[in-house]
């Protein structure tokens, strides 16, 4: 099987990073902000490779990796910014696997938060969802007091500021009782523009992972 160079976009501790090698001579990078997870990744896969940085300025040259996957990191960035990074770094004929959260996610968490008074989760929650409603219909997104940011997409939003990206063969993958759904999609190759390819990781492929 041919090496492949992988990034795990917002990897968090790494653990979908660790099960997303096909190969033992794949490159394998995650990403994430949050040095206390960084720590804690490099002490339980010491064989990946970790940075810290930002989603949407990724420390990365273009065309840097074959592959791009990623679990509920999106919602925490500006959608249209961070998936031009992802098509920046992906090299032609690359693919990316995101996940994202969906209403069931706002309906568990507003079962959880607001029926014990929690009543601010309530209202970031409308906020979130109107971001998800900017991003459908094409507008900016806008972050909530103090700098923190989320969306809850849908999914012809997510699909539409894909495309407008730059990606081909964008397809959204949904599964009743999860609070996500996947998209996912690929980066045109001039030198073989009629070529298509389907993403490597799907939800069968996380759920698995997360066993």
């Amino acid at each position: 099987m041919t090496r492949q160079r992988i990034l795990d976009f917002g990897c968090g501790t790494g653990w979908v990073l660790a099960k997303a090698s096909r190969h033992r001579d794949d490159v394998l990078v995650g990403i994430d902000y949050s040095l206390a997870d960084l720590g804690e990744g490099s002490r339980r896969f010491p064989h990946l490779s970790f940075v810290r940085g930002n989603g949407m300025a990724l420390p990365f040259a273009a065309a840097s990796f074959d592959e791009v996957i990623g679990h509920v990191s999106l919602p925490y960035m500006n959608t249209s910014h961070a998936l031009r990074e992802v098509h920046r770094v992906l090299a032609p004929g690359g693919s990316f696997f995101l996940t994202v959260h969906c209403m069931e996610y706002v309906r568990q968490r507003l079962s959880n938060g607001v029926g014990k008074g929690r009543w601010k989760d309530g209202l970031f929650m409308l906020y979130a969802i109107a971001n998800g409603f900017l991003n459908h219909c094409g507008f900016s997104q806008v972050s909530w007091f103090g700098g923190k940011f989320e969306t809850i997409h849908t999914a012809g939003g997510i699909a539409r500021t894909a495309r407008r990206a730059g990606f081909s063969g964008v397809h959204v993958e949904r599964r009743p009782g999860l609070i996500f759904f996947g998209v996912s999609g690929f980066k045109p190759d001039p030198e073989h523009p009629k070529a298509s390819r389907d993403a490597s990781w799907s939800l069968n492929h996380l759920l698995t992972a997360k066993g």
